[in-house]
């Protein structure tokens, strides 16, 4: 089983969803709830590194 880093989980749409999140105050649970292929883990680690 491959080990999941942050390098190669990341992809645009990741950002883009985080990006959405940020400038509409949406919350994080919501768009997880909104989408299928997204997680919590995966969005609040790309708000962290990346949008804060």
């Amino acid at each position: 089983m491959a080990k999941h880093t942050f390098s190669n989980i990341f992809s645009p749409v990741l950002l883009y969803a985080t990006l959405l999140v940020d400038g509409t105050d949406l919350g994080l649970e919501r768009m997880v709830d909104a989408t299928r292929d997204l997680s919590y883990h995966h969005l609040v680690n790309v708000a962290q590194w990346h949008v804060n």
